[in-house]
């Protein structure tokens, strides 16, 4: 039987989450702790494994508020929009957020992100101790004989850092099974790119956007609903052949390598956690 893509629950339920506000994160699951976090080169593995839920903090196209007080017209969009976010009040939901030092931009966001989040609690009356705000540092030279000790070290302190934050140990059970839980969801974002006919490219994108603010335990049965009913649904367009192209935009900017192929297209390994 062919059915219709505008049919499938599971597609109208991803898209629907995928383009929901991130303040009204907590009201559709109240039983869980957000741990926001910016940049694809952040190790949510580790966030899960903590108990947390990894919700990655996006920019949007609302009319900028606070932010130009602390950050000039010309720095990075996405820098601009999700701080703007957090001066206004709607990241409150969050229990922390973790930056990756992938950029002098970036680097300079979480000095900002430290000032704004206590501002942005104090504002909001919020009592207790101040949110988590940490950068996961990268070795910049990944040639250098050294490169591997300190990423270990760095993703070490991380781990660390967040077994204090949550009040118990982070055990490597604990982390294979959040490597395992991301993989799965890896091995399905590589299937659903094999049915790309099927799906409008904005569905495509909002698939992809859905599973980093969702809970992955839920995100994955609904993928894997939606890639079983799409064999039931027509092509929408030919499958063309692969054609190199050159992107003129920042980065960030651009969907493909930030929210797709860093993330998906290679599995984690369980390096150094007892026969991983």
């Amino acid at each position: 039987m062919v059915i219709l893509v505008a049919d499938i629950q599971a597609l109208t339920e991803l898209t629907s989450i995928a383009r929901a506000p991130l303040s009204d994160w907590a009201t559709r699951y109240p039983d869980r702790q957000a741990m926001g976090y910016l940049c694809s080169y952040v190790p949510v593995e580790i966030i899960h494994a903590a108990g947390l839920t990894p919700v990655r903090v996006r920019g949007n196209d609302a009319p900028l508020r606070r932010v130009d007080a602390q950050l000039q017209p010309f720095t990075c969009a996405l820098c601009r929009s999700t701080l703007d976010q957090l001066l206004c009040g709607e990241l409150q939901f969050l229990a922390g957020t973790v930056l990756a030092h992938t950029c002098d931009a970036m680097q300079a966001l979480a000095d900002l992100w430290r000032i704004g989040s206590a501002r942005s609690q104090a504002n909001a009356g919020s009592a207790g101790p101040v949110r988590l705000v940490d950068v996961v540092m990268q070795p910049t030279n990944l040639g250098s004989p050294a490169a591997h000790a300190y990423l270990i070290a760095e993703l070490g302190r991380f781990r660390d850092r967040l077994a204090a934050l949550v009040g118990h140990p982070i055990t490597d059970d604990d982390l294979r099974a959040s490597i395992s839980l991301y993989n799965d969801t890896r091995q399905l974002i590589r299937a659903l790119q094999q049915q790309r006919d099927r799906l409008s490219a904005p569905d495509f994108f909002s698939i992809l956007d859905a599973a980093q603010v969702m809970p992955r335990e839920q995100f994955n049965p609904l993928l894997t609903n939606l890639l079983a009913a799409l064999g039931k649904v027509p092509a929408i367009r030919p499958r063309l052949p692969r054609h190199r192209c050159t992107m003129a935009a920042p980065a960030c900017s651009l969907p493909v390598p930030c929210s797709t192929s860093r993330l998906y297209w290679r599995s984690s390994r369980s390096w150094g956690l007892g026969g991983g």
